[in-house]
Order: structure tokens, then C-alpha cells, then sequence
């Protein structure tokens, strides 16, 4: 792996990790925060892919919009659960969630 390669690794994760803290201490409720966070990724996104690939087509979107949807509930209630309990509580059962689609 080159350097940019883990500097922006290292990055991420560090970032990922204080995203919970600052979920945490706000006064902001879960629903609030994930509307937030995807309406500034929404607009990231969107300009990076016109920029790189092109338009978003309708259908693509179609297509996307059941998945994007069960993401966005898995994270509102992420952070709801952040906010009732510990975020290492939260962290675990969280990454126990692929185990379900094995079981």
C-alpha cells in the first residue's frame, strides 16, 4: 500500500471514530443528525459523480432508493442507540449486525 493509501485509511478512521463522540454530545436528535450527515453526503456524492461519471440517470436511482432507504433507517437508529447508551455498546451490536444475513 503506498503512503497516500494509508494516510487516507488512517484519516478515515479517525474521523469515522470521533463522528460518534460528536453524535454523542450534541444536542441534535438521531433523526436530525442523519438528515444532516446525508443531505451534505447527498451533495458531495452528487457533484463528484457528475464530475467524474455524469448525469444520474432516474432509473439508477429507482434501483438504489430501497437499499439507500434501509441505510439510512440502520443509521437513524445508530445514533438513536448512541444516545441511550454507550457508544462501545452500540459499536458492538452494530458490528454484529452482518451475522443476521448468515443466520
Amino acid at each position: 500500500m503506498n503512503r497516500l493509501g494509508k494516510i487516507a485509511v488512517a484519516t478515515t478512521v479517525v474521523f469515522w471514530s470521533l463522528g460518534n463522540l460528536i453524535v454523542r454530545d450534541t444536542s441534535l436528535t438521531g433523526p436530525e443528525i442523519a438528515f444532516w450527515r446525508y443531505l451534505v453526503a447527498a451533495a458531495i456524492y452528487s457533484i463528484a459523480h457528475l464530475a467524474f461519471v455524469g448525469r444520474i440517470r432516474l432509473d439508477d436511482a429507482r434501483r438504489a432508493a430501497p437499499t439507500a432507504m434501509a441505510i439510512t433507517l440502520e443509521v437513524i437508529v445508530f445514533f438513536i442507540a448512541i444516545k441511550k447508551t454507550t457508544i462501545a455498546n452500540v459499536t458492538v451490536i452494530g458490528s454484529m449486525t452482518p451475522l443476521l444475513l448468515f443466520g
